[in-house]
């Protein structure tokens, strides 16, 4: 199948790897900022992002676009919405949803739903989410099923954990406590570090500005050992320390369902003195084995997952 893929962020090289590794073509529209970092050209974005809940605007801009036509499917990854662009194209669509589904209409859900309800009802769109918190949020907004696929982010190759304990680096917004044995992350891996540079490091303590993360996926990939607050400390702490970007949709959703909470062998504290203990004591080179393995099973199960969606599409 050969499917084209628009994005405003170039986290959609998973699944344009994913697509690969089953012999199917993905191409990439980006018009990300950051194209540069996966070899692609940006694109200037000539849509009005308010429109694109009118379908006959979406149908002109498509018109307009002959370089996009001969595809048999079509995926739009972020902002999700950027999916109805290719709604009047004659061929299915796939609506990724990487963060709410509902960006930037979170005002106007019910009429971004009345637009999503015959498209999806008509097998014409799918909606995928690739964690469960986003699947669940989009599920109890819309009133119909979306599909949860996880990302893998195996493009940033197998070099896996090195295990040379250089300290673990702090992934945050705020500013942490300084404590021994940890790096703030600009210092650790500044602008233009390779994927292998990230398998030096002990591990990641992670403060998540949102449910989920690519770099995350990009580093869990990579077998690395995370430290995360517990989901008390994460209630306790967000919209200060953590989660400040959930405060743009008013989410209700539990947060047990936010990856942090859903991946196997992930650490976690309670306190920041729990905290300046574990990053002394935890048995990297262990954590990092289990997540290994665990990998294993996850590419089998999201290259299935995709196969089947795109065996659905034909």
């Amino acid at each position: 199948m050969r499917v084209l893929c628009l994005t405003l962020h170039i986290g959609a090289r998973d699944i344009q790897w994913c697509l690969e590794q089953l012999g199917h073509t993905c191409d990439i529209a980006s018009y990300s900022g950051h194209s540069h970092i996966m070899g692609w050209t940006q694109k200037g974005v000539d849509w009005d992002l308010p429109r694109l809940l009118d379908a006959q605007y979406c149908k002109a801009w498509y018109d307009r676009h002959p370089e996009y036509h001969g595809y048999d499917a079509y995926i739009g990854f972020y902002e999700p919405v950027v999916s109805l662009l290719f709604a009047k194209s004659g061929k299915p669509v796939v609506m990724c949803c990487p963060v709410r589904y509902g960006f930037p209409f979170q005002s106007r859900l019910d009429e971004l739903n009345e637009v999503l309800h015959p498209l999806i009802d008509s097998g014409v769109l799918t909606m995928v989410a690739n964690g469960r918190y986003d699947q669940k949020y989009a599920e109890e907004n819309v009133d119909r099923e979306v599909l949860c696929i996880e990302s893998l982010c195996a493009y940033v190759g197998n070099s896996g954990y090195g295990g040379q304990k250089a300290g673990w680096v702090v992934d945050s917004r705020v500013t942490m406590p300084e404590c021994k044995g940890t790096i703030n992350k600009s210092e650790a891996l500044p602008a233009g570090h390779l994927w292998n540079d990230i398998g030096k490091y002990s591990g990641f303590v992670m403060l998540p500005y949102n449910a989920s993360q690519m770099s995350f996926y990009e580093r869990y990939w990579l077998n690395m050992p995370h430290l995360f607050p517990s989901e008390g400390l994460m209630w306790t702490w967000s919209q200060s320390r953590v989660l400040q970007e959930l405060t743009w949709f008013g989410c209700s959703v539990d947060y047990s369902l936010m990856d942090w909470f859903q991946y196997p062998h992930l650490e976690y504290f309670d306190s920041v003195s729990e905290y300046a203990r574990k990053v002394q004591w935890l048995d990297t080179d262990k954590i990092s084995e289990r997540i290994r393995l665990t990998n294993i099973e996850r590419k089998k199960k999201v290259l299935g997952q995709w196969e089947k969606l795109v065996q659905s599409l034909s």
